[in-house]
């Protein structure tokens, strides 16, 4: 049998995880998943992984190793489309669903805030992010 891997909230492995994944152009979210239960866990896991990214690197501005504010503003964007894809699937519980959109839309809405005065008005990450605010 292999080992467990132990899912702490700030695990080194769970981090390096998601951030490989994210630098790959891909998600936690669109790995293949079987039942339901599993990609709900998937999504918890998702969010704990994303959640430590953005502590990482909003230290990591001013302390070395440098991290830009647009690699901030990446983890807040990572973090908002987990809480969203989580929040999608709570169904039965609405008090959950609403905290989970909140949580999605303050941290689109951050991510959308850098990127505007980075990169300007008119970049189509900026557009996106924008649209995906006003949606969730």
């Amino acid at each position: 049998m292999g080992q467990m891997l132990s899912y702490d909230k700030c695990h080194p492995a769970s981090i390096t995880f998601a951030t490989e994944w994210s630098k790959s152009g891909h998600t936690l979210l669109n790995g293949p998943v079987h039942s339901g239960e599993v990609r709900d866990l998937n999504l918890k896991r998702a969010v704990i992984c994303f959640k430590c990214e953005l502590k990482i690197r909003e230290n990591h501005i001013n302390a070395p190793p440098a991290s830009s504010m647009l690699d901030v503003s990446t983890a807040h964007y990572n973090l908002a489309k987990a809480l969203d894809a989580l929040a999608s699937r709570c169904n039965e519980n609405s008090a959950l669903r609403a905290k989970h959109r909140g949580d999605a839309a303050n941290h689109f809405y951050t991510a959308f805030k850098i990127r505007r005065h980075l990169l300007g008005e008119n970049d189509p990450c900026v557009r996106e992010t924008w649209m995906l605010f006003r949606n969730v």
